[in-house]
């Protein structure tokens, strides 16, 4: 299985995404943030790279770990910790990060403070008046989000 820069920054991506909504540490979300950047910009190709037996270690973001992690999914095509990761967050937690007005921070912020796992767990909290009891979550956040909601129940229907 070829895999290229785009997967690769894909997945690495998602990683930084369940890491950060999982507590980790902020500058070790950053780096990966940052790798991921440096993919998307080089004219290398990671795969080349590794196929060949080139250092990924001292390319720009890229330190040991980060390397490894990026030669695993070359070679494998997955991530064995993004794997690992995503058992432990809630499955829901993706979905709500495609809802517009929601990225990581707010995902993050909705599970930790008010338990959010998933579409339903939101429109309950959306109901109940919770959501807007947190601070950046009022105004009409609660509408847009009951309305992408909504939009995407019908259109899961079809």
């Amino acid at each position: 299985m070829a895999v290229d820069n785009v997967e690769i920054a894909r997945l690495i991506t998602r990683y930084a995404d369940l890491l950060e909504i999982d507590g980790a540490n902020p500058f070790r979300v950053r780096a990966y943030r940052n790798a991921v950047r440096f993919l998307a910009s080089t004219g290398q190709d990671m795969a080349t790279l590794v196929g060949e037996g080139h250092e990924l270690e001292g390319l720009p973001g890229i330190g040991r770990i980060l390397a490894d992690k990026i030669t695993t999914i070359v070679r494998t095509g997955s991530l064995p910790q993004l794997e690992q990761l995503e058992q432990r967050v809630p499955a829901g937690l993706a979905d709500l990060m495609e809802l517009p007005g929601l990225g990581v921070k707010r995902v993050s912020v909705l599970y930790h403070k008010l338990g959010i796992e998933g579409p339903a767990d939101l429109e309950r909290a959306i109901q109940s008046g919770a959501l807007e009891a947190l601070p950046g979550f009022g105004g009409q956040l609660p509408g847009q989000l009951r309305a992408a909601l909504a939009k995407s129940d019908s259109g899961s229907r079809s």
